[in-house]
């Protein structure tokens, strides 16, 4: 998964949602289920910067994530995951590349950047080829 918008721990707090987008697609038997670019809904768990929790390294921090949705074919189908978590960083000061203030910037994890999550549970999408497209209800079965 590829989040689409970065998170950052002044903004974001637990029961927040996010969107992500599937980063390659997956192919089972050369037929693909799930096209790249796919919209994914996820939750965030949780948020910890080093402002949050004094005992963390300075200039970290974490987000506790899991995903809950994907859309496919326009219908919005439930995922569960494990829970994920992403280290964040603090931003750097662009003039000396060194990690700003956390009191003001707190700890971002960046658009773009691509997560990993396992399934808990199977999520079962129909293949559209499947189905009998050429029959009526009431014809005879061959």
């Amino acid at each position: 998964m590829q989040l689409e918008d970065s998170l950052s721990t002044p903004n974001v707090h637990a029961g927040d949602g996010f969107i992500a987008s599937v980063a390659a697609s997956l192919t089972v038997d050369g037929d693909t289920l799930i096209e790249r670019g796919t919209t994914v809904t996820g939750r965030v768990e949780s948020a910890q910067s080093q402002t949050d929790r004094p005992g963390l390294v300075p200039g970290s921090g974490y987000f506790r994530l899991t995903l809950n949705g994907i859309t496919i074919d326009g219908r919005q189908l439930v995922l569960q995951t494990s829970s994920l978590y992403a280290r964040g960083q603090s931003p750097t000061n662009r003039s000396s590349g060194t990690p700003s203030d956390l009191h003001s910037d707190g700890v971002h994890v960046q658009k773009g950047r691509r997560l990993t999550f396992r399934l808990t549970a199977p999520l079962t999408v129909n293949d559209p080829k499947s189905m009998a497209s050429d029959q009526s209800p009431s014809a005879p079965p061959e």
